[in-house]
């Protein structure tokens, strides 16, 4: 997006915010938007479905319809995110909430497409199916907290096999339709069609309340599969598992009806509220009945699933009967190895041989995956991802490099490999707004040789989402207990030897812009296990659940503004040291434009102060926070005498030249 066109459609979003907007305005916001492409309107559809949920302006309402039409995706984080922000309100049985819902889907099943490809009834059974799917991968979530420890590999595993069956089972049940030859999910790019799970790479983590699971898939552009549809047909096997249809598949058949009765009573609240969703939606097919002539979309949320299966006819099987042919499993290729071409691939690519033995002696080694490593953290990767000491010889890029030689989609021109992070039971949203303000930092910050990583968020439901797994890193956390013995610098020392000074300086580059972040935007709960380092010696946080004006317990005990310890100091040479010098001459820098920027983070804000439906935003200071660019009197050795000092002394140093050099 040019400049002048983001700073306009920024200044037209502020503007529709103020309470006495304008229709011309509004009107004049939406035909600016209408000029942006793929991604540029994506970043902006949660926010304008939240501003909608608040104000209610028909002609907002109508630009989201006319998205809903014109893209898949669109149509899902429009859907989605007005569940997501529209929950109390459902509670309550609001007559508006059901209307908007009918049209939503009216908007995206009765969609005029460009080539006719898909009728009425297909769309309308591939929403249904989208849904279905997302939701089962986030229960799934949910149903691994009551698996006993020791079993839940095997267990993820299972079921994302009987995934894999129904994406399979989907494609070749709807020959022809361009749509349904996967699942399709926001994903920035145009490679956004999940085709299929690689299901050796799922692995659960264990937190205190749930336990979210990391999900490995393979995406396509669907234009390009229906070029190649024909060449993927040739290699096709028959299938050796039954003819489930895609909309059978379902975690929770697998459950013992008491193992799940635990569940009901352990998520009481949520099941409470779910079940007015569905009497909300008994009024509101009594209300508006589908019509004869245009076919609407009858879907059932993830609360009407997880009620409509407690009868205990559903749970015949004993839970632990699942685990009985466990050995038998770990030795059959066939149950267990989702990569059902290898043999035939070998045979077709001899040339290919190394890199087949290496994906089978890693299947083998698999076979022992009932035994599952307790991790502590959500986003630390396992022993096996690590390259020397703690990172391993085959770091992301190669394994997706080995997965992709190996795959009936490797081909693709849009072949894309991603690592994702299912959390059920989790309410994102927040977490969403502040990956936003990380985005908007991450294109600031960089352009003075900061860094800051930002990751896709995609919300589900209230209490639902996919995260983008950060792949090459460990926790903080996880490094510490790998080796005990070492401080920070230390394990710097071992693992990046002749690298050090680098990921030393990489270390420098990333501390500097999180700092700046915690300081702004009141990060808090800083610790080890939601700090990661990747292989490059950059650190990464992740876990915004205490942010701006709310604190773990309530307590505001954190009086620094942002995580500086002693160990950091020491990785940086120590207070006296040129590297010191260089993290604080980077934290002005960083500092200096995001004063300049604050009108971008505060929009975002504003946004979502809203009737305050984030309690993060409830007490917070908006004045105060734009107030930041205010002073225009501020110069920098103003700002070095007010900001930089507060840290540890270090010898007098020429702020004008430093910035000069950098500039330069």
């Amino acid at each position: 997006m040019k400049q002048s066109n983001q700073k306009s459609i920024d200044e037209s979003f502020r503007k529709i915010i103020c309470k006495d907007v304008q229709e011309s305005t509004l009107k004049e916001f939406l035909e600016r938007l209408d000029q942006l492409n793929y991604e540029e309107t994506s970043t902006y559809l949660s926010g304008l479905v939240y501003i909608f949920t608040r104000k209610r302006w028909p002609q907002l309402g109508e630009y989201l319809l006319k998205k809903c039409a014109e893209h898949i995706a669109f149509y899902e984080i429009i859907k989605w995110s007005y569940e997501a922000y529209t929950y109390k309100e459902r509670q309550m049985a609001e007559n508006s909430v059901a209307v908007f819902d009918q049209k939503i889907e009216e908007a995206m099943v009765n969609q005029i497409s460009e080539n006719q490809f898909l009728e009425k009834e297909s769309r309308s059974n591939y929403v249904n199916s989208i849904h279905r799917f997302v939701t089962c991968l986030t229960v799934l979530s949910l149903h691994l907290k009551n698996v006993p420890l020791n079993e839940r590999q095997l267990y993820l595993r299972r079921n994302l096999i009987k995934a894999n069956r129904a994406l399979e089972c989907f494609r070749r049940n709807n020959p022809g339709i361009k749509y349904c030859k996967g699942i399709i999910l926001p994903f920035k790019g145009r490679s956004q069609m999940v085709v299929r799970i690689i299901d050796t790479e799922a692995q659960s983590f264990n937190t205190k309340k749930r336990v979210p699971y990391k999900l490995v898939v393979e995406t396509v552009d669907m234009d390009e599969y229906e070029q190649r549809e024909q060449q993927l047909i040739t290699l096709q096997k028959p299938l050796s598992v039954d003819s489930q249809a895609f909309l059978e598949f379902d975690v929770m058949h697998q459950f013992d009806y008491t193992v799940f009765e635990d569940f009901l009573q352990e998520n009481k609240d949520k099941l409470a509220r779910q079940q007015i969703l569905h009497q909300d939606k008994k009024r509101f097919d009594q209300q508006f009945p589908p019509l004869k002539k245009e076919l609407i979309v009858r879907r059932r949320s993830c609360i009407d699933q997880i009620q409509s299966y407690t009868n205990k006819q559903l749970y015949e099987k004993d839970f632990k009967d699942l685990f009985k042919q466990e050995e038998k499993l770990k030795h059959s290729d066939k149950e267990l190895d989702n990569i059902t071409f290898l043999d035939q691939i070998a045979n077709e690519y001899p040339n290919k041989k190394g890199t087949i033995e290496k994906i089978q002696k890693q299947l083998n080694d698999s076979k022992n995956f009932g035994q599952q490593q307790v991790i502590q953290q959500v986003q630390s990767p396992s022993q096996n991802d690590l390259k020397s000491g703690p990172f391993s010889d085959q770091q992301w890029d190669d394994k997706r490099q080995v997965i992709q030689s190996l795959s009936p989609y490797g081909q693709f021109n849009s072949y894309c490999l991603r690592s994702l992070l299912i959390k059920g039971g989790d309410d994102l949203r927040q977490e969403q707004m502040m990956m936003q303000i990380i985005k908007v930092s991450e294109d600031i910050l960089t352009q003075v040789g900061l860094y800051v990583k930002s990751y896709d968020i995609i919300i589900t439901s209230v209490d639902s989402g996919i995260l983008e797994f950060c792949n090459d890193t460990l926790s903080m956390d996880q490094l510490k207990k790998t080796m005990p013995s070492m401080n920070l610098r230390e394990i710097y020392n071992s693992i990046f030897g002749d690298n050090f000074e680098e990921a030393q300086l990489n270390f420098i580059l990333s501390l500097a812009s999180y700092s700046l972040l915690q300081y702004l935007f009141q990060i808090k709960d800083r610790h080890n296990g939601n700090i990661l380092i990747d292989n490059q010696g950059h650190i990464i946080h992740i876990d915004f659940g205490f942010i701006l004006t709310i604190a773990p317990g309530g307590i505001k005990f954190e009086s620094a503004p942002f995580k500086l310890t002693k160990e950091y100091i020491e990785l940086l040479d120590g207070q006296e040291s040129c590297m010191f010098q260089l993290f604080k001459s980077k934290l002005l820098l960083g500092y200096l434009e995001l004063r300049k920027n604050v009108d971008k983070f505060a929009f975002i804000l504003e946004a979502m102060k809203i009737d305050n439906e984030l309690p993060c935003l409830e007490k917070f200071d908006m004045k105060a926070f734009k107030d930041l660019d205010s002073n225009q009197n501020l110069t920098n050795n103003n700002l070095r005498s007010m900001y930089i000092n507060q840290l540890p002394k270090v010898p007098t140093i020429d702020i004008q030249n430093i910035m000069t050099i950098f500039k330069n």
